[in-house]
């Protein structure tokens, strides 16, 4: 018989979690969700701070972003459509100019960063091992914003 599922055994935690932790749930729509419920039953939660990751690569990068303290810059921003963004942000950041998807970028950056320094635990989920690399840019990138598929390899 094949087996479909692979089991796997935890320890139960030494010290439970609880209302005193400070989060961090980054990467996929289950940490959106998960995080999202655990903010509203109260828990103090930073949730994706550069909206939903897929890749374990962009989740490096967003921790090491969020850990430097970094500023996003000129250099980083993407047009598509007369819309301003990056390839690590996602599309809740678009705004209509560089000044204001800059100022709303890093204005969340330190906000972010800050609390990231809190954080005691971290819950990290994975939705694909794929990754995106931008061609021109020669980086992997968060988000391919509907950009079309040939300036990227797979």
């Amino acid at each position: 018989m094949m087996k479909l599922q692979t089991p796997v055994e935890c320890a139960p935690l030494k010290e439970r979690l609880g209302y005193k932790n400070k989060y961090l749930f980054i990467g996929s729509c289950f940490a959106a969700e998960i995080g999202s419920m655990m903010k509203d039953l109260g828990f103090d939660v930073l949730l994706n701070p550069f909206g939903v990751l897929y890749n374990p690569a962009s989740i490096y990068s967003s921790i090491k972003r969020l850990s430097s303290g970094t500023p996003f810059a000129e250099k980083d921003i993407i047009t598509d459509n007369g819309r301003y963004t990056s390839f690590f942000h996602h599309s809740t950041f678009t705004r209509g100019n560089a000044e204001e998807f800059l100022a709303n970028a890093n204005a969340s950056l330190e906000r972010d960063s800050a609390r990231f320094a809190a954080v005691d635990t971290c819950v990290v989920t994975l939705g694909t091992a794929w990754v995106f690399r931008h061609l021109e840019r020669d980086i992997i990138v968060s988000n391919c914003h509907k950009i079309h598929p040939a300036q990227f390899r797979r």
